[in-house]
């Protein structure tokens, strides 16, 4: 993910320095440290040492401080994230869903402090309640009465979904050995200039002579040369 975040941010630098080389004609250098980008996601753990001097340590699939926010097991081998941390969400989920009103006058589930102070139990009985149903049946319950939640999507799971289908968030794209491959549509989607993927993916060295020729200037001559001494590969041989 950290090789991931850097590219990105090295993207959004380059548009920012872009933009403010039209306004001031400057040019200036974009400097991307991957463990600085990481670093970056760590937000609300770095004030939090630095005030209360409270070190993140593991928490599993939960959100501290956010209770319910976690992952529930379903009768059929699935998971569901459940978020209903707010009063009136938790009154949803322990009334409509899991038809237990007495939980949201429990001393210990009566306001998002206690629920969290609690969240083992809490947990306990929510897992208790989803593993008495299938992940359908959990998501059926959670949508109809507004509490958010999903299941947590296998590849299996993304090539059978609708929504996915009716974005066209699936693209094939043909290749000369493998024929139809599936890859992920380009991403964000712009509605006058959206992207497109052109090719699986090329051999080593197919476009070295096209880029050294187009970008670079060589001639043929020089990449015959270059290509004969090893200096470059391409996967067209020039010699």
């Amino acid at each position: 993910m950290t090789d991931y975040i850097t590219g990105l941010y090295a993207a959004f630098g380059v548009v920012m320095a872009l933009l403010a080389r039209a306004k001031d004609g400057q040019g200036q250098t974009i400097d991307t440290a991957l463990y600085e980008c990481a670093f970056s996601f760590m937000e609300p753990h770095i004030s939090a040492f630095d005030q209360l001097g409270v070190i993140a340590n593991r928490t599993g699939s939960r959100l501290p401080g956010s209770t319910p926010n976690n992952l529930y097991e379903t009768n059929d081998g699935h998971f569901v994230h459940i978020t209903a941390m707010g009063n009136s969400l938790f009154k949803r989920l322990a009334e409509d869903c899991m038809k237990q009103p007495e939980l949201v006058s429990d001393p210990r589930f009566y306001s998002a402090i206690e629920r969290s102070k609690n969240y083992l139990e809490l947990d306990r009985l929510i897992n208790q309640w989803t593993s008495s149903l299938s992940v359908d049946a959990v998501e059926e319950k959670l949508n109809s009465t507004s509490v958010p939640g999903i299941r947590i999507f296998d590849m299996a799971d993304i090539f059978q979904d609708p929504h996915y289908k009716d974005r066209d968030a699936i693209s094939k794209v043909s290749d000369e050995e493998l024929g139809a491959v599936a890859m992920a549509a380009p991403v964000p989607r712009l509605s006058r200039t959206p992207g497109e993927i052109r090719h699986t993916g090329k051999r080593i060295g197919e476009d070295t002579l096209s880029v050294l020729a187009r970008v670079g200037g060589f001639s043929k001559e020089e990449l015959s040369r270059l290509q004969a001494n090893h200096i470059i590969y391409a996967h067209e041989n020039l010699t």
